[in-house]
């Protein structure tokens, strides 16, 4: 959802079209444009037990948004982008693709206002990995007596989940539950140090947040720039909490950096591929 440049190549990475944009499959390219081929074969099941009401990354992203609409009582809105990328000779890759699924009719007054609702987005993957679900982020506010107590919300998530791998806040004032695992599938229970190319070293305060480990799952084309995204997460999972007098808002965002590696590395070949074709020569009236 960017600009990046890699190797020279300049890509405009999934440029995000109006939510109500027809949905473009990976066989349905309009003239000009090219597709991406599923590369993905069969892929490993989430050995984890993050979930979002029963949605894991993984799953087919159709099939997702249709749980998802029963559960809301409406149907999810298909978000169609248009993934770019150019090269300096002239070449270029142009596809269009569903990149997620919204809720409809929340916005920003919705979201500023007082009053309940329920906000749910996925991420999706490019065609080359199946368009499944990468990332996964539900925003549920809760009003008047139903509203949990801070206390009360992280029991729940604890008893469902285990003790979280770290936190957000202090004493009483903790309002996040991280879970985070290692490529290797270990428990990430502490900030991590990274060594960039030049040898600079940092240390972020909450690991596995970071350009090589987006808040959203959706695709980009980097050229092999920067770090290999989940160079050192698979997976993250955040829960927050926010509370007021009357009024609760729960936030729980989900998003698999194993296979948004997975993605790339579908994707990238076949971008790169077209990229490396012979320059057509132009026919101006020299």
């Amino acid at each position: 959802m960017g600009i990046f440049d890699g190797m020279g190549i300049t890509a405009l990475a999934l440029a995000s079209m109006a939510a109500f944009a027809p949905c473009v499959a990976a066989a349905e390219q309009a003239e000009g444009y090219d597709a991406l081929q599923d590369k993905a074969g069969t892929l490993p099941v989430r050995s984890y037990d993050y979930a979002i009401l029963g949605i894991k990354p993984g799953m087919n992203g159709e099939e997702a948004a249709k749980r998802l609409s029963e559960h809301l009582g409406k149907p999810m809105q298909p978000t169609s982008g248009v993934l770019q990328v150019k090269a300096p000779n002239g070449a270029g890759f142009r596809s269009q693709m569903v990149i997620g699924y919204v809720t409809p009719g929340i916005g920003p007054t919705v979201r500023m206002s007082a009053r309940p609702y329920e906000e749910i987005t996925l991420d999706l993957s490019t065609p080359a990995l199946g368009s499944v679900v990468t990332g996964i982020h539900r925003t549920w506010r809760i009003v008047g007596d139903e509203a949990p107590a801070q206390g009360a919300f992280f029991a729940q998530i604890a008893e469902t989940y285990g003790a979280p791998h770290m936190t957000g806040g202090k004493g009483a004032g903790v309002n996040e539950y991280l879970y985070m695992l290692s490529p290797e599938g270990a428990p990430v229970t502490a900030p991590i140090t990274v060594t960039d190319a030049n040898g600079n070293s940092s240390t972020a305060a909450y690991p596995c947040q970071d350009k090589a480990h987006p808040a959203e799952g959706t695709y980009r084309y980097r050229g092999g720039k920067g770090p290999e995204t989940g160079a050192h997460c698979s997976v993250r999972f955040s829960v927050r909490y926010q509370g007021g007098a009357q009024d609760a808002t729960l936030r729980f965002d989900l998003v698999d950096f194993d296979l948004m590696r997975r993605d790339e590395q579908a994707a990238d070949p076949q971008i790169e591929q077209k990229l490396s074709a012979p320059a057509t020569a132009t026919k101006l009236d020299l």
